[in-house]
């Protein structure tokens, strides 16, 4: 007779090919791990075998800054690994020229690193002892010597120092104070003076603004506008809106306008 302990066949193959499944399950999971870093090695590789490796670094958009100077200042070296290029930092070291405004930097594969840059555009000038002329940007950065000053840009006066390139000028706003004043006022600016009492601009045909801080820039130039249209042809030396709610006109002989004390806006004058 057969033991009762007896296993039977059918459960007993059954139970070898749940464990021939379970070992074959380990064998496939070991070969995967194993593989990724094989894998992996295999890609770093690649990317750093000649065939990725940067052969051409080509720079767009220069006019006042050379191509070798934008290539000198990002400092990316032909046989480099191009995944390898950080496009970030390349854009950033770009953009300390003085010049530049904006750089992008992005990868072209198979090895080429394309660097588009945007200038800065000249909004001032500052006169040197020689009469060299020194061009700053609307933030203030000054960007190098010219030999004469571009059109539109105006000039600034009361600087102490001579400026140098990838200097900021202070206060940084004063170079493109122009573009924060009312349409009627911006073309009409011949100067902007940096001088001890805070920020002025002088007016073509017309009096010198007194500004003082470059706060609510926007209020005080509403308030010169609606001065201007206030006085008429009455003439003035200067108009002091530093307190754009209490605004100031002065004639060449030191005397004041009266008559300024009413609360002033930039809305025309009511015919009288």
């Amino acid at each position: 007779m057969t033991s009762a302990s007896a296993v039977d066949p059918r459960l007993r193959d059954r139970r070898r090919a749940v464990q021939r499944a379970k070992e074959r399950h380990r064998l496939r999971v070991v070969l995967a791990v194993l593989a990724v870093p094989a894998v992996i090695g295999a890609g770093i590789l690649v990317l750093r075998s000649a065939i990725f490796d940067v052969d051409h670094v080509r720079v767009s958009g220069t006019g006042h800054v050379s191509v070798d100077e934008v290539r000198d200042a990002a400092a990316v070296d032909l046989g480099t690994p191009l995944a390898f290029v950080d496009a970030g930092s390349v854009a950033e070291r770009v953009e300390r020229l003085p010049w530049v405004a904006g750089a992008e930097v992005t990868r072209r594969w198979p090895g080429t690193v394309l660097i588009a840059v945007v200038e800065h555009e000249p909004a001032a000038f500052v006169r040197g002892p020689a009469g060299e002329v020194v061009l700053v940007a609307d933030g203030g950065r000054v960007l190098g010597e010219a030999a004469t000053p571009p059109q539109g840009a105006v000039e600034i006066t009361g600087v102490r120092r001579l400026p140098d390139p990838g200097d900021v000028l202070v206060p940084a706003g004063a170079a493109g104070i122009a573009g924060d004043l009312p349409d009627s006022l911006a073309g009409r600016v011949a100067t902007i003076d940096l001088g001890e009492a805070g920020v002025s601009v002088r007016l073509m045909l017309g009096p010198e603004i007194r500004l003082g801080s470059l706060d609510d820039i926007e209020a005080k130039g509403a308030a010169a506008e609606a001065v201007l249209a206030r006085l008429g042809d009455t003439a003035v030396e200067y108009i002091d809106v530093s307190v754009p709610a209490a605004p100031v006109a002065g004639t060449a002989d030191g005397g004041v306008v009266p008559g300024l004390d009413a609360p002033v806006t930039a809305d025309p004058p009511v015919d009288r």
